[in-house]
């Protein structure tokens, strides 16, 4: 199943749907619905800084908020009583996730506070025409990222127990979306319109730089339109230049790329089988040495130039 399905399937707080103990460690101090909002809270907030760096360059573009939303529908049935207990998910849309600097918090809005309406259709309502209730987070959002360019964003929340509404507008970025998933490994890639980032690997990046590094390179393939190579050389080429626009994207978006690299050395003493990978990717060691004379001996330029693939 390609990226673009996957996404389609489940809701992007809803990773969990499926067997979630099996799928995210819990440890004795973080239940595993707190690891969960955590994991999508970083990627929340590394996707909201890579998406508006990249906004001028990618063909489609979309209104972002800055917001992660979640749902007690898209957990199975079994999950939802220690859901409520640990994560305090009620029956409404929750908000999990709000971007620092992001429009959405600018505007006051705050993880926690519960949706009843968006751009004036009510939850009910919302629900209602909803074909599938597990997915209504992942259809909100969709929703809040299709409000036309110069359309203020209104929503009626509810906080404490009382509701209030907040205006705002959101900014216009790149399209693409970013989704945990579940399973083993430390894995990323994207299917040329959204990333995915495993849950292991955003635990083992130490700080937002390090899941950049990652996230940036997955990005820089779909704004640079990579599809299926014509063989190896080409594959490798393409790896190549996301490794370098990954890092610039990164850069435009505030985050230190020597800093970031460092998770690359982790990973590369970690992985035994280093040698018996493909050659459609460089050596670790090789990588990072590209990455760094790149940044030394190329000044940055936002938003950047998307480089010409390397014959």
């Amino acid at each position: 199943m390609s990226l673009h399905a996957f996404a389609r399937s489940v809701a992007l707080t809803a990773l969990l749907v499926v067997a979630p103990k099996a799928a995210f460690a819990e440890t004795a101090s973080q239940p595993w619905p707190i690891s969960i909002r955590n994991q999508i809270d970083r990627i929340g907030n590394v996707e909201y800084r890579l998406r508006k760096s990249a906004a001028n360059l990618c063909s489609d573009s979309s209104t972002l908020t800055g917001i992660k939303l979640d749902y007690i529908d898209a957990y199975a049935t079994g999950d939802q009583q220690v859901v409520r207990e640990y994560a305090g998910l009620g029956d409404a849309p929750q908000i999990i996730s709000v971007a620092t600097g992001s429009p959405a918090e600018s505007a006051g809005v705050q993880v926690g506070d519960d949706i009843l309406s968006v751009n004036g259709v009510s939850f009910s309502q919302l629900h209602t025409e909803s074909d599938d209730s597990a997915l209504l987070a992942d259809q909100i959002e969709e929703r809040l990222a299709a409000t036309p360019e110069g359309r203020d964003v209104t929503l009626v929340l509810e906080r404490n127990g009382r509701p209030f509404t907040v205006s705002f507008q959101g900014e216009t970025a790149c399209v693409t979306r970013f989704i945990l998933k579940t399973g083993k490994g430390l894995t990323a890639y994207s299917d040329g319109n959204n990333v995915a980032l495993s849950a292991n690997l955003v635990d083992f990046a130490q700080n937002a730089d390090e899941l950049a590094v990652f996230a940036g390179h997955e990005l820089a393939h779909v704004v640079a339109r990579d599809g299926k190579a014509r063989g190896l050389r080409q594959r490798r080429a393409m790896e190549d230049r996301a490794d370098i626009f990954g890092a610039d994207l990164m850069r435009c978006a505030g985050f230190d790329v020597d800093r970031g690299i460092a998770i690359w050395q982790r990973y590369n003493k970690r992985d035994w089988l280093r040698w018996l990978r493909g050659p459609s990717h460089r050596n670790v060691p090789e990588r990072i040495r590209r990455i760094e004379a790149h940044v030394e001996s190329v000044p940055m330029t936002c938003p950047p130039e998307v480089p010409p693939l390397a014959d």
